[in-house]
């Protein structure tokens, strides 16, 4: 997995590419938490437009980072979700809980 941060303003758009599975979430968690503690990051966009597999494993990183920025009165969002990656949020019912967005653009609006 490949992940890389761009700030635009108070927004953190943190980009996956690559699967969202078990084994390379140590990694991820690292990154984002590195943000989240040593940059105060609380309005963070999570770009998927590279991912095209989630499994409960990845679904419970993203739940995790968005009850963590919520803590903080902060403002958490999905964008560029492909199809395989919208159904598992639809299943999960996540949808309804987390806001995603069709792309980076959009979402940046919305926060």
């Amino acid at each position: 997995m490949e992940l890389s941060k761009k700030v635009e303003g108070n927004i953190f758009i943190i980009s996956f590419v690559g699967n969202l599975i078990l084994s390379d979430l140590e990694k991820a968690r690292k990154f984002v938490k590195d943000c989240i503690d040593s940059e105060n990051a609380n309005e963070i966009i999570f770009d998927l437009s590279g991912v095209d597999f989630i499994d409960s494993a990845g679904i419970g990183f993203i739940v995790s980072i968005f009850k963590t920025i919520k803590a903080k009165n902060g403002k958490f969002a999905i964008a560029a979700l492909k199809s395989k990656p919208r159904e598992v949020f639809k299943l999960t019912r996540l949808d309804k809980i987390i806001s995603i967005y069709e792309n980076v653009e959009t979402a940046k609006q919305e926060l």
